[in-house]
């Protein structure tokens, strides 16, 4: 039982760490939508000042 035990573990942080690796990527993403997000938001700003 004890054996069983230790695979358990062992399962769950194989598990935990494809969680930590899909956040890590989730909160890149995130990063890279927001620096898209402010670039399109300042484009038009920057028409509205020139034009």
């Amino acid at each position: 039982s004890l054996l069983q035990q230790e695979i358990r573990q062992e399962e769950g942080h194989e598990w935990l760490d494809g969680i930590v690796e899909s956040c890590q990527r989730a909160k890149i993403t995130i990063t890279q939508a927001i620096r898209t997000a402010q670039d399109k938001s300042k484009k038009p700003r920057h028409w509205v000042t020139t034009g």
